[in-house]
């Protein structure tokens, strides 16, 4: 029975773990995007309580606002 129940978890966890791998290498969305709708999701980050997968969001979000910081773009 147990062995059962792992192979059930298997293929939910491996597709966590692609679905982790394929946000985190979305970075052109965040690149691309204007720094006025990149400071609107930031915003957004900010006044909510994100879920797991809106915290992903929520950290690519913050990556890309610290990476225009750095080149002197302070949308957020």
């Amino acid at each position: 029975m147990k062995s059962k129940s792992l192979k059930q978890k298997l293929p939910l966890s491996a597709l966590v773990v692609f679905a982790v791998v394929m946000l985190s290498g979305c970075e052109t969305r965040w690149t691309k995007m204007a720094d006025d709708e990149l400071a609107e999701k930031y915003a957004e980050c900010l006044n909510t309580d994100p879920g797991p997968a809106m915290a992903q969001v929520c950290a690519n979000v913050e990556r890309e606002c610290k990476r225009r910081r750095e080149n002197g773009v302070y949308a957020c």
